[in-house]
């Protein structure tokens, strides 16, 4: 519903927030994915890239500019996978439900991302699926990239959401052989101050352009967000 009345970054993102605002939040995470890929030294050349949870298709658009060899999307809902076929034509998309059987794919691919997805999965049988799906679509070499706290947090969530420590990702990942490479910090600031009324005067006094900057400076300075969201980047481990 939200999608189909706003076909954009405020569709798919936080919906306390303008398109504006949301484009800066946004915008931190594409500066954390591209730290990620960078320090890692991951090429794209001739590889196979599926992102979960494609929206709007905000990472759809980084990918292409990494020139793969293909880009395969897919989402939940019919309102997205119609928009992304029709902005991306020569691009596969398929509705599917990452927490539930996955029978629509015949190959692997070197680079699964799935940003802004796993903390929507509240039950824990679904969420352990979604996990082993992931690992079981990753080639031999490839790298997977999750976002979540990774941390145990002590205020509750609202009901569409639950973070989880990284602990229950590692023990997931122990049977498939793959190991973390790097957790990263995304947001410190600009996420915050949803409370009523809020939003509004942040957003008079274009407030989101300072949180950026601070956000940005406090993750390459590597402070800690505490129960903040973080970008988790994994790999199948190389065999000797």
């Amino acid at each position: 519903k939200r999608l189909s009345t706003n076909p954009n970054l405020r569709g798919t993102g936080h919906r306390a927030f303008s398109q504006e605002y949301n484009h800066w939040i946004y915008r931190s995470q594409r500066d954390c994915l591209s730290t990620l890929i960078q320090k890692n030294n991951i090429s794209f050349d001739g590889k196979n890239i599926l992102d979960i949870g494609s929206g709007y298709g905000y990472y759809i658009e980084y990918f292409l500019e990494k020139s793969p060899l293909s880009i395969t999307g897919v989402d939940i809902t019919d309102t997205s996978i119609n928009f992304l076929k029709q902005k991306f034509p020569s691009l596969s998309f398929y509705k599917l439900d990452i927490s539930g059987p996955i029978t629509v794919f015949d190959k692997k691919f070197d680079f699964i991302s799935a940003i802004s997805v796993m903390i929507h999965i509240v039950d824990d049988d679904r969420f352990v699926t979604a996990v082993k799906n992931l690992c079981n679509l990753l080639s031999s070499e490839g790298y997977l990239l999750l976002s979540d706290s990774y941390q145990k947090s002590f205020l509750p969530h609202v009901k569409h959401v639950k973070m989880r420590d990284k602990s229950i990702y590692e023990s997931l990942f122990t049977g498939f052989d793959i190991e973390i490479l790097e957790i990263l910090p995304v947001h410190y600031l600009i996420d915050k101050f949803t409370l009523p009324m809020l939003p509004g005067l942040l957003e008079f006094f274009k407030l989101y352009r300072w949180f950026y900057r601070i956000d940005t400076k406090l993750r390459q300075s590597g402070v800690n967000n505490g129960s903040g969201m973080k970008m988790l980047l994994a790999r199948r481990k190389l065999q000797p």
